[in-house]
């Protein structure tokens, strides 16, 4: 059996269409499964299965801009596909299951005692609670991507193009203005 980096090198080799389509089907039965896990970490399940055709294809067509030369730069080039298009999948369609109390609450960094309550002013249960999160505007993007997406500072601040400390910055910021919400 090849290595992936192996098809990668036959695929940029390779003149006709129907060759690099068989060269796309092989990576997919190699590289399917590791894909579709980290898709549906990402992404509620719903939808795993529409986001693993939507990164097959931005792979495939993507493939002959890959300039890497390693497997390790593949799964890497791969991984920012899959964490593009699951964003891009939860922009589209909010979840369709409501994030449960206690990861909304430590994802804005509350006390311990008020978790379970959920008791702000004007916010009843965890559906209105997504929602001042949603309405936070740019806050929401960058709360996502650390805290749900699980990105580190460097990966998002690559993404924004600045610094780490900029984003430490804006990340406090961001906690700050949600709990002002929270708290009015």
């Amino acid at each position: 059996m090849q290595s992936l980096i192996e098809l990668v090198e036959q695929f940029r080799r390779a003149a006709n269409c129907d060759e690099r389509e068989r060269l796309v089907e092989e990576m997919v039965k190699l590289a399917a499964p590791l894909l579709r896990a980290w898709v549906a970490r990402k992404c509620p399940p719903p939808v795993v299965e529409d986001v693993c055709q939507e990164v097959w294809a931005a792979i495939g067509n993507g493939l002959s801009r890959f300039r890497g030369e390693t497997e390790a730069a593949f799964w890497a080039w791969c991984r920012i596909i899959v964490r593009r298009k699951c964003a891009d999948s939860l922009r589209r369609e909010p979840p369709s299951v409501p994030l449960p109390p206690e990861q909304i609450a430590w994802l804005i960094d509350l006390p311990a005692q008020r978790e379970p309550e959920l008791e702000f002013e004007g916010v009843t249960g965890p559906q209105e609670l997504l929602e001042v999160v949603r309405n936070c505007g740019e806050c929401f993007t960058l709360l996502w991507w650390l805290y749900i997406d699980g990105w580190s500072l460097g990966e998002v601040a690559r993404e924004l193009d600045i610094t780490k400390d900029a984003v430490r910055m804006r990340r406090k910021r961001c906690l700050d203005e949600l709990r002002r919400r929270l708290n009015r």
